[in-house]
C-alpha cells in the first residue's frame, strides 16, 4: 500500500510540477494585455496553441511513464508482460490524439484526424492489445468476476478478442466526450483509477483466489494514472488553465480498458466507467432523436451541456458528475469485495 501512495503522489507531483512550467512557458510566447492573454505570439502560433491545448495529456502520460519507472525500480518488483503491455498501449493511443490534436492546430489543417482514421487506429491499437494480451501475457479468455467463479463465460480467443477491442474503441471515445467541460475527465478518472488500484492491490493479496499475474504493477499502473489526472486536475479546474484534449482522453480510456481486462475486471468495466458510457449513450440518444423524430431529445449534447443548459451552473453539473462517478466506482468495489466474500471466505 505504501508503494501505490508514493506512486500517486510522485506522478501528482510531477504534473503539477511540468504543467506549472508549461503554462508559465506558453504564456511567455504569447501576447499579454491588462494581464489576459490575447493572442498566440506571431512566431510559430501553432505550437503555442498545440501546447496550450494538449500539454496535459502530453504531461499525464510522461508523468505516468516516469513514475511508474522509478516506483518500480526502488520496489523490487519482478518485471512481467502485462504492465509492459499496458505502458505500451497508452503511449499509442496517445500518439493517436496527440497527431488528431496537432492537426487541429497546425497551418492548413484545421479538422485534425478524419472520424474513420481515427477509429481505424483505435481498432488497430486495440486489436493488437487484445492478441497479445492472449497469446503473450496469456490472460484468460474467461468473462467473470474472478478467474475460478461459479459463473464463468467461456469467451474463446475469438470472442475474447473482439469483445475486448470493441470495449476498447468505445471507452477510448466515451473519455473524450466529458473532456469538453473543466475538470470533468479528469476528476472522473482519478476515481476510477483509485478503484482499480484497491482492486488490483487485493487481487495481489489473494492470489489463490484471482491467479492474476502481476496484480500489484498493474495497480501500481492504476495510482500513477489517479495521482496524475489529480494532478492535472490541479490545474483544469475551472476555470481551465491546462487541456488534455485527445492526446489526454484517449490515454486514460485506453488505460481504463487495459488495466481492467489484464486484472480480470472486464465484467466490472461498463460499471467502474459507468458516467462515461451515461455521457456517450447521450450523444447517440440525440442522434437517434434527430434521425427518427426530427427533435433533440437533450437540449445539447453530450449529457452534462444539457444540464448547463438547463441553468445548472459549471460548478453544480461537475460536483454531481463526481459524485455520479463516485457512486459507480463505489457499487464496482461492493461488488468486488462480495464475490470476494462469497468465494475466499468459504
Amino acid at each position: 500500500m505504501t508503494y501505490l501512495m508514493a506512486t500517486s503522489a510522485v506522478a501528482f507531483v510531477a504534473v503539477v510540477a511540468l504543467l506549472a512550467f508549461s503554462i508559465r512557458s506558453t504564456r511567455a510566447r504569447a501576447v499579454v494585455s491588462d494581464g489576459q492573454v490575447v493572442s498566440p505570439a506571431p512566431s510559430r502560433p501553432h505550437v503555442t496553441r498545440f501546447l496550450r491545448t494538449s500539454e496535459g495529456g502530453v504531461a499525464i502520460v510522461v508523468a505516468l511513464i516516469a513514475t511508474y519507472a522509478v516506483i518500480h525500480a526502488f520496489s523490487g518488483l519482478a518485471n512481467v508482460r502485462g504492465p509492459l503491455l499496458v505502458m505500451l498501449v497508452i503511449v499509442g493511443s496517445a500518439g493517436i490524439g496527440l497527431v488528431d490534436d496537432w492537426l487541429h492546430v497546425s497551418p492548413g489543417s484545421r479538422q485534425g484526424l478524419s472520424l474513420w482514421i481515427r477509429l481505424v487506429a483505435q481498432v488497430a491499437i486495440g486489436l493488437g492489445f487484445s492478441v497479445l494480451s492472449v497469446y503473450w501475457v496469456h490472460t484468460s479468455t474467461t468473462l467473470s468476476l474472478v478467474r475460478h467463479g461459479s459463473h464463468d463465460i467461456q469467451l474463446g480467443p475469438l470472442g475474447w478478442i473482439l469483445l475486448t477491442t470493441l470495449a476498447f474503441v468505445v471507452f477510448s471515445n466515451a473519455v473524450g466526450s466529458t473532456e469538453g467541460m473543466d475538470g470533468l475527465a479528469s476528476g472522473t478518472a482519478s476515481m476510477c483509477f483509485v478503484c482499480i488500484a484497491i482492486m488490483g492491490f487485493w487481487q495481489y493479496h489473494n492470489f489463490t483466489i484471482y491467479h492474476v499475474t502481476g496484480a500489484l504493477n498493474l495497480a501500481l499502473i492504476a495510482s500513477a494514472l489517479a495521482g496524475a489526472c489529480l494532478g492535472f486536475l490541479w490545474w483544469n479546474a475551472p476555470p481551465a488553465r491546462a487541456h488534455m484534449r485527445n492526446t489526454g482522453s484517449y490515454a486514460i480510456g485506453s488505460g481504463l480498458v487495459s488495466l481492467c481486462v489484464l486484472l480480470n475486471l472486464g465484467v466490472l468495466l461498463p460499471i467502474i466507467g459507468g458516467l462515461y458510457l451515461v455521457v456517450l449513450l447521450s450523444i447517440g440518444v440525440q442522434a437517434i432523436g434527430l434521425r427518427l423524430f426530427g427533435r433533440r431529445l437533450f437540449k445539447m449534447a453530450p449529457l452534462q451541456y444539457h444540464f448547463e443548459m438547463m441553468g445548472w451552473p459549471n460548478t453544480t453539473v461537475l460536483f454531481r458528475f463526481w459524485i455520479g462517478a463516485g457512486l459507480f466506482s463505489a457499487l464496482a468495489i461492493g461488488i468486488f469485495y462480495g464475490d470476494y466474500a462469497s468465494v475466499g471466505l468459504k
